[in-house]
């Protein structure tokens, strides 16, 4: 499909949503079995990764005439609602999350991810639609062995959020808007993009770039730009399975690509096991690289650890952080709100079977000063869960949700205010709201005690898993 000028401007603009035209919330199988916790994690973990649409595929079930079906006149795939009509259990999380939306959908999308780096995206890697043979087979393997398992989930899990930034749309300048910049390269890369990643580094940006360097454009001829200006050299690739990253070993895979520096005061941070630089650590102009010429895959945690340092070489530090637990916390936005009127949503994920009691250290939107969430205990987060939670978000001129660690579904603001709550049994709940003091608070009918300190209201109370309402007299 040839894009024309126009449409090409129109995809890249960031005005334009980013929507998941087929949310697996059905499978064209009977197995794996579909989990109301599949559907919510997938839903709120893409949401909180920056999606702005999600259209739930396969929703409602059916029945084809016979010999239209490619597969047959059944046509039901594990959809949240049956072909007969019947809901089934994982429709439950689409309409909490239409609850949701009902309520904070306008807010939602007016905010955008907040993330602490960026990974440059090469299209050329990805779109392989159309392309067949083992080129194509041996490419996919390699993003998705150390891209999509690699480098990107290990990033993830450090607690280091971040955004995909187009390297050939982006200019010069939209990139060293950002100090940091992570790109997955492989032996082929045009000649443009390879002399951007240089002026990058030139004009003040730190680039990690593995699991090798460019050796050809995208027409298979030598075009080495970016070696050739950084003073590196490639003398050869060996197929080891170990490299030594300061003095450790480390489990890599796929080639190993084995350096010569041009210049001596070039750091070597990797070697092979017979001693042959893999790794350099190179400072040109007002910037620095780290060139990585090996590629992981997240076999084993340590490999967390690895990153994690590799990113305090680049002076990347989390914003948001999990004082415990391996819980996925991010964090959306008002990008272009001022300081007063900013808010946003954090989104808690836990992909583990097992439940997570966490507390979270953070920047509220519009705040400067750290919050550490909650005040009084944990937040319990159950095993296989996700929920978004409100923060600095303003209910009308009277009130405002500063923070809750329990995912407020509903809010209506009136004689009394009343919020539609819901959190795992088991759970400690705290909402903080600024506002007036009110008279009584009551939680499903029962009168609830509460603080109120410094023009905030402190409300605490036990979760059971079904939607509580706290009615609010101020």
């Amino acid at each position: 499909i040839a894009l024309t000028t126009e449409a090409v401007k129109m995809v890249s603009s960031s005005d334009v949503p980013t929507i998941c035209c087929e949310l697996q919330t059905g499978i064209l199988r009977g197995r794996p079995k579909i989990h109301p916790s599949d559907v919510e994690l997938l839903l709120k973990g893409s949401i909180s990764q920056g999606l702005n649409g999600v259209n739930a595929y396969l929703f409602c079930g059916g029945r084809n005439p016979e010999g239209l079906g490619v597969f047959g006149s059944y046509h039901d795939w594990q959809a949240p609602i049956s072909a007969e009509g019947e809901e089934r259990p994982h429709l439950e999380p689409l309409k909490s999350f239409g609850k949701f939306i009902k309520t904070f959908g306008e807010k939602l999308a007016s905010t955008e991810k907040e993330f602490d780096s960026i990974f440059g995206f090469y299209t050329p890697y990805y779109a392989t639609e159309y392309l067949k043979g083992e080129f194509a087979e041996e490419l996919e393997k390699k993003r998705n062995e150390l891209f999509f398992d690699g480098m990107a989930r290990l990033l993830q899990l450090t607690g280091i959020n971040y955004l995909l930034k187009d390297l050939q749309r982006s200019s010069i300048n939209e990139l060293l808007s950002h100090p940091a910049l992570w790109v997955f390269c492989l032996d082929f890369m045009d000649t443009e993009t390879q002399t951007k990643l240089v002026q990058y580094v030139e004009r003040g940006g730190t680039l990690l770039i593995f699991p090798t360097l460019p050796t050809r454009d995208l027409s298979c001829r030598k075009e080495t730009p970016l070696l050739a200006n950084l003073g590196i050299e490639i003398q050869g690739k060996t197929r080891e399975n170990l490299v030594k990253v300061k003095g450790k070993e480390i489990l890599v895979r796929g080639e190993t690509t084995v350096f010569r520096s041009r210049e001596s005061s070039d750091a070597i941070i990797a070697r092979t096991s017979d001693g042959e630089p893999c790794g350099l650590l190179k400072r040109k102009g007002k910037g620095q690289a780290l060139i990585l010429g090996f590629g992981i895959s997240h076999v084993f945690d340590y490999h967390i650890e690895l990153i994690r340092g590799f990113a305090r070489e680049m002076g990347i530090r989390p914003s948001i952080l999990v004082e415990s637990g391996e819980v996925t916390a991010v964090v959306r936005s008002t990008p272009h709100a001022g300081r007063d009127s900013k808010y946003g949503f954090l989104f808690l994920n836990n992909y583990k079977d097992e439940p997570e009691f966490v507390k979270i250290s953070l920047r509220l939107p519009g705040e400067r000063k750290r919050t550490r969430l909650p005040e009084i205990g944990s937040i319990y987060v159950p095993g296989r869960s996700a929920s978004i939670l409100p923060l600095n978000v303003t209910l009308s001129e009277e009130i405002k949700i500063k923070w809750s660690t329990v995912e407020i579904l509903e809010c209506r603001v009136g004689k009394p205010v009343t919020l539609l709550a819901r959190g795992a049994a088991g759970g400690d709940c705290e909402i903080v709201l600024s506002c007036k003091k009110p008279k009584t608070v009551k939680i499903d009918r029962k009168k609830n005690p509460f603080k109120y300190i410094n023009s905030l209201l402190k409300i605490h109370f036990k979760a059971n898993s079904k939607e509580q309402k706290l009615t609010i007299r101020l």
